[in-house]
């Protein structure tokens, strides 16, 4: 029900950046002409023709234990979704 319910739109934008997170060291080499990002043991290089999309799977995989650890401690459920972007599951 929870993701009929939100469309695979963030159901809040209007405090998307209550908490925002800048990596400006990201930032920077999100600008070079072939970024690579590490997030623990993965790179991921970036090509900017292909979109986004690749870079938030990996954000979005790197999140999830985090919230399924916090899903323990909770008996609600949690809706992980990444704005613009076609990763979404509720834990």
């Amino acid at each position: 029900r929870v993701l009929s319910e939100t469309e695979n739109n963030c159901p809040d934008f209007e405090f998307v950046e209550y908490d925002f997170l800048e990596l400006s060291k990201w930032a920077e080499e999100y600008e070079t002409p072939n970024p690579q990002f590490k997030l623990g043991e993965s790179i991921i290089r970036h090509n900017h023709e292909s979109g986004n999309e690749n870079l938030n799977e990996m954000i979005f995989e790197y999140l999830k234990p985090v919230v399924v650890e916090i899903k323990k401690q909770h008996s609600f459920y949690i809706l992980l979704q990444l704005l613009d972007s076609d990763n979404i599951e509720v834990i």
